[in-house]
Order: structure tokens, then sequence, then C-alpha cells
């Protein structure tokens, strides 16, 4: 109960007021009290729960599971908002390891060949690159 929104915990929608949190934590409390055989940790978890819905409604804290006026969302522990642009690409990730350890054994290859190392090397990197591409797509 205490963990999560404490507006399902409650009963209650997230644009909820002060009045209908505070009705709605006393209903609850009525049935979990441990005087009127309710369990004790449940009425914890009640009591947390109402008091950061309260915080919540009365506007003492942002409301985190209501969008602002401006369209974000605010996400507990992480900073970036929901309408942010998204960090750039890495180039290599994990799945282009492996590309340069290829591009060495195609310089070798290349280096081998002699006179025909320009051509030889320009097409197994055009190889490489396509290689790189089709991954890069899927």
């Amino acid at each position: 109960m205490g963990g999560g929104d404490p507006f399902a915990a409650l009963g209650l929608p997230a644009t909820a007021s002060p009045e209908q949190v505070k009705a709605a934590y006393r209903a609850a409390a009525r049935r979990l009290h441990p005087d009127a055989g309710g369990d004790d940790d449940s009425f914890r978890a009640l009591i947390t729960a109402a008091r950061r819905a309260q915080a919540y409604a009365s506007g003492a804290e942002p409301n985190p599971y209501v969008a602002t006026e401006d369209h974000t969302v605010l996400v507990a522990g992480y900073d970036r908002h929901a309408h942010s642009p998204l960090p750039p690409p890495r180039l290599l990730n994990r799945a282009f390891f492996w590309m340069l350890p290829v591009a060495g054994v195609v310089f070798m290859v290349a280096g081998a060949t002699g006179r025909y190392f320009l051509p030889v090397f320009l097409g197994g990197m055009a190889l490489l690159a396509t290689v790189g591409w089709l991954v890069r797509r899927r």
C-alpha cells in the first residue's frame, strides 16, 4: 500500500482534491486501524500513502502521477522530461565492437595483395560498411 501510487492505495484518481484524500483516508482508517481489528503494518502503510497523497493534492510537492501544463511528467529518480530530445546515438555501441577487428583483417588481407591493395581495401571496407548498416537497421 505504501510503495506505489498513494492515490491508488486510497482508491482515488491522481487528480483528487485534498478534501477527497482526507475523506478516503478516514474511511480506510476506520477499517484498518489496529483497535478496529486491522493490521498494524497495513495501517502504517495507509498513513504513509495518505501523507504523500495529501502533499501531492495540496501542491506542497509536485504530483508525479499527473502531467503538468507544459506536458512534462515527473519520474522519480530520472531527470529528463518526457518531451526533451533523446541523447545522440553512440556510434560504437555493443553491436559494433566486432567492426574494428574485422577492419584490421581487411587491411591485412589487402596489404597481402600487393599492388591491388587499394581496390581490395576499399571493396572490403564497403562490404564491412554494408554489413554494419544492415546490423544497425535491424
